[in-house]
């Protein structure tokens, strides 16, 4: 509710989809509701054929772990191995495992300018502030810019690519959501709307704080933080 006017809001950004799209999500909407028990929803009154709206290419997708399909977390790698100017990205949880802080180390050595916004203490996943917190020494090393949203907790899911490719959804960036939750994201390929994303993104980096000394790293505080690493980054 709000607009992050105060820490009891949330900062959001809502999308209204139209198009053949919506087909997709329908179908991914179906897909999940028949593994909960539901019947089946087919038929013209279901789907309807959907005329173009606009020009914007976008696909919806979903990632389901209990059928093996960890579509979500292969397109963000992929996404951020094909870019080649920029990689932004924020989103409520980032907790890299090892592929994807992989992926934006290798971005950043190519000479990709990565930056990334990260919840601040208004946050209802504390564990996740924590491990954050972690990975800023390596973000910060390999030159990522990390800003930290202030205002309130913030539950934007985005990632962009080379001011063209835009990813948004549900999907968080951690294990959890990746390799556990069922998710649904969506590609979009359109210079104009990624251009919109970034506009937004700038604004709110108005309102946050950059980032530009990591946490002692010895900190005994870190300890924890350093021991669940070992136990809860996937391999996939």
């Amino acid at each position: 509710m709000g607009n992050a006017q105060s820490p009891k809001h949330w900062r959001e950004t809502h999308y209204r989809l139209t198009g053949p799209v919506v087909a997709q999500l329908q179908q991914n909407f179906n897909e999940n509701w028949v593994k909960c028990g539901g019947a089946s929803l087919t038929g013209i009154s279901y789907y309807p054929h959907l005329q173009r709206t606009g020009k914007v290419k976008a696909q919806a997708y979903t990632a389901s772990p209990i059928d093996k399909n960890y579509a979500i977390p292969h397109i963000y790698r992929q996404a951020m191995a094909s870019a080649r100017k920029s990689i932004v990205i924020k989103n409520s949880y980032i907790f890299l495992d090892r592929p994807m802080m992989k992926a934006v180390i290798d971005a950043r050595k190519r000479g990709v300018h990565v930056e990334m916004i990260f919840a601040w203490e208004h946050t209802d996943a504390w564990p996740i502030r924590h491990l954050s917190i972690y990975q800023y020494h390596k973000l910060l090393k390999a030159g990522v810019h990390i800003y930290e949203y202030r205002p309130s907790m913030i539950h934007c899911k985005v990632m962009v690519i080379d001011e063209l490719f835009s990813i948004i959804g549900s999907a968080n960036i951690d294990p959890r959501s990746l390799y556990i939750n069922d998710e649904s994201n969506v590609n979009i390929l359109d210079e104009d709307f990624a251009k919109q994303q970034l506009g937004i993104i700038a604004n709110d980096k108005l309102d946050s704080q950059r980032v530009l000394k990591p946490p002692f790293f010895w900190n005994p505080v870190t300890i924890p933080s350093r021991a669940a690493v070992t136990v809860i980054a996937p391999q996939l």
